[in-house]
């Protein structure tokens, strides 16, 4: 378990495993550990990230509102600063979609596939 600063806020996040990286991103009102029972068996094939959304978990809260947005440029922010490039990322079920940014996120259109980002 680490810590990187994002945005200004140290963001707690965990990785497991090797191979192409895989980013998994908690719901509202949870945390990483929501990924506990299903992370180790990605990790033997992905190197899984599990970043803590700001006022989740072990990362700090911002002043102000959360938007999708600033949620969007946050999760770029995190695979810049641990220099990811490309990543993976499963959809799951209503969560809202991340849409296209200058920062390369493109949206994720189906439910429960992995979808390439940046």
């Amino acid at each position: 378990m680490s810590y990187v600063a994002v945005g200004g806020v140290q963001t707690w996040y965990a990785e497991h495993g090797t191979g192409d990286p895989l980013l998994l991103l908690h719901g509202g009102f949870t945390d990483a550990s929501e990924f506990g029972a299903t992370a180790p068996s990605l990790a033997e094939h992905f190197h899984v990230f599990t970043p803590e959304r700001c006022g989740h978990g072990h990362t700090p809260d911002v002043p102000g509102p959360i938007s999708y947005d600033l949620m969007a440029a946050d999760t770029a922010a995190f695979l810049d600063q641990l220099k990811i490039g490309r990543s993976r990322l499963p959809h799951q079920g209503p969560r809202p979609h991340l849409h296209a940014s200058p920062e390369g996120l493109t949206s994720i259109s189906t439910s429960r596939s992995l979808t390439s980002i940046r």
